[in-house]
């Protein structure tokens, strides 16, 4: 058998290099796995955040969108302001006073006592009664109701006017159309319903004759719904134009 040769001291040298490299290599590999791992880690963490927050918002809009199918009410008067009453008086006639009564053990709003002048109203739109008050058959149970609603129709103009001088009790919407139910003093109260536009607000002092919104218009005309009380109980506003 033929003796084992000797490797030179430089072959060690080499291999001790090579197996640096190698070690630096995978020391290299390591540290950016775990700089991978890291950065997938925070990555994780801001996408829950951003799905967090992603599920927020969209909650919100969900909430807004079905508080669009919901009938909305701004109020922001429980009783008359003292400081409203003058103007009103001024607008009807300047030497004209005015009073307030108390409010009902039920606590309803104060009424407020409007000049006798003031006592003729004025047609809240241009334009002829179409139908109502009349017996009507009710949608749910299909009883034969009497009911005093009236509607008005105009063929020229869709201005709605405040049949009386008044206070402004609230402003409704159900996402459509408008509802303005305004307090005209002495416990008569009308809500002039079915509105495109409304152009007052809760605790505004309207005139008699002002104009309060604009009238829904459709292919026929332009038509409001009239709804009145006397004293909390149900009447015609024809009871109040005559």
């Amino acid at each position: 058998m033929g003796q084992l040769k000797k490797l030179p001291p430089i072959a060690g040298r080499g291999g001790s290099a090579i197996a640096r490299a190698f070690a630096w290599i995978k020391a290299a590999l390591l540290r950016i796995a775990e700089g991978l791992k890291r950065f997938i880690a925070a990555l994780s963490r801001f996408r829950v955040h951003a799905i967090a927050a992603g599920l927020v918002v969209l909650s919100f809009f969900a909430g807004y969108l079905i508080g669009l199918d919901k009938p909305s009410e701004v109020m922001d008067l429980p009783t008359p302001l003292e400081a409203q009453l003058d103007p009103l008086a001024t607008a009807v006639s300047p030497q004209a006073d005015t009073q307030s009564t108390e409010s009902e053990a039920t606590g309803s709003s104060a009424q407020i006592a409007l000049p006798t002048s003031d006592t003729v109203a004025v047609t809240p739109l241009d334009g002829a009664v179409v139908s109502g008050p009349d017996w009507v058959r009710d949608p749910l149970s299909g009883d034969w109701v009497y009911s005093y609603d009236v509607l008005m129709e105009s063929k020229t103009s869709g201005i709605v006017r405040a049949a009386m001088a008044g206070v402004v009790r609230s402003v409704i919407s159900d996402g459509h159309t408008w509802d303005v139910r305004v307090d005209h003093g002495n416990g008569r109260v009308i809500t002039y319903s079915e509105l495109e536009e409304a152009d007052v607000g809760p605790g505004i002092a309207v005139s008699r004759g002002q104009r309060i919104g604009l009238a829904s218009n459709g292919y026929e005309g332009f038509r409001v719904r009239l709804r009145a009380t006397l004293s909390g109980e149900p009447c015609s506003v024809l009871d109040f134009l005559e």
